[in-house]
Parts: C-alpha cells; structure tokens; sequence
C-alpha cells in the first residue's frame, strides 16, 4: 500500500509507508451514531473489502518523509493501536520530533522538549495510517453522522464521497458549529472495489480553528 498526504496539494508529502501486518484490515459498521441509509450499505461493503474485524490491533510501519522544498528528508517510524492512539516519530539528521495521541488529548516533543497538544487538535483524531478504520465502527464517537454526499472522480477513481460529522446537541448553536467542524471529516471509497482511495479532514492552526486547511490523505496499490 502507497500513503501520502498533503495540504490540500500546496506542501504536498510523499511517505513510502512499509507496514507490518499489512495484509490485516479493519472493518465494521459503526456502533453509535446514525448513517443514511445508502452510507450504512457503501460502509458495510467498504468493510468488507478491506479484511477483517480486528480494529484494536496494534501496527508497526516505517517510512522516509519528502517535503516539496529544500527541507532534509526525514525517517518516519510510528506505531498504533486502534483508532485513537497514535505514536509518530520523526528523526532528521540532529532533529527528532515526537506525536503522541491517546483518546483525545496528546502532546509533542521536539528535541526533549514537551507540549500538549491543543483540544481541537487531538479531540477528533483519526488514525489515517490504517485506511480501513475509514469504515469502521472503532472510530466513532457517541452522537456522530454519516452523510452520502455523492460520487466523484478522485484520482482516477469513481468514488462514493461520505461525511462525517458530530450531531448537533442543541444547547449552544456556536459550540454546535465547532463540534460539527472539528469532527467532520470526508471518506472517499472506490465504488468498483470499496477500497478507501482518500480521506479529507482539517488540519488547524495551534492558536485558533478559523485558521485551517485542508489535509489530505490518499491511498494506492493495496496488495
């Protein structure tokens, strides 16, 4: 499998990704929340395609980080467990840069020195290096939303475009809009194989969620 990711095509990164257990995929219908109907049959085929019902396995993987300018390469090793903890490890040439997150709250550490991670950067994490946890019940929250929004051309492929996103609680409409931005992400499943080809989420400023781009994360060469 080929993963790579980027800004919404401006600081693209290419990861040449080489997997342990690769073979073993996660499936599953979510367990809480709600899907349309169309988006429940899309989910429960794109399970079904991507292996087996094994979504707190752990994973090992290591890779090499190219950056579209002058930056040194950088070596990439991370491990994971599930969807919701997540270790990244990125070690330049006198650098090491460490990601951690564990059930919504995390932190980074760069050259030994620590900081936790924003809320709105750790609440709604999701495990992009295991494609198939796009389909999957493990990676739900209470109350989340699956929307079928559509078919698409993605890079080559014709796709059935899904959204995901919190339901509104009611409460407050402003921390409704925060929540629904902050958990909403977008799943793209190949409609010939149901194989996940992308996933979109945002990615947000350390300071506040109005600065943000779109992150991009796309699959190929499944074997």
């Amino acid at each position: 499998m080929e993963y790579r990711c980027g800004f919404h095509r401006l600081a693209l990164i290419g990861v040449g990704v080489k997997v342990a257990l690769l073979a073993v995929f996660l499936t599953g219908l979510p367990a809480s929340g709600q899907t349309h109907d169309h988006a429940a049959k899309i989910l429960a085929s794109c399970g079904q395609a991507m292996g087996s019902q094994k979504a707190d396995g752990s994973f090992v993987g290591e890779g090499e980080v190219r950056y579209p300018d002058s930056s040194p390469t950088e070596h990439l090793l991370w491990k994971t467990k599930g969807p919701e903890l997540s270790r990244l490890e990125f070690s330049g040439k006198d650098t090491k840069t460490i990601h951690v997150v564990s059930h919504g709250s995390g932190f980074r550490e760069r050259d030994s020195k620590k900081e936790m991670l924003p809320f709105h950067h750790s609440a709604y994490y999701r495990n992009e290096m295991i494609p198939a946890l796009a389909c999957s019940k493990s990676g739900w929250h209470s109350g989340m939303l699956a929307e079928y929004i559509g078919t698409e051309m993605v890079e080559g492929h014709s796709v059935s475009h899904l959204r995901f996103h919190m339901a509104a609680r009611g409460k407050s409409k402003h921390q409704d809009a925060v929540e629904e931005l902050l958990s909403e992400s977008h799943v793209f499943i190949d409609s010939a194989t149901n194989r996940v080809v992308s996933i979109r989420t945002w990615v947000f400023s350390p300071e506040t969620v109005e600065n943000r781009s779109v992150w991009e994360a796309v699959y190929s060469d499944y074997s």
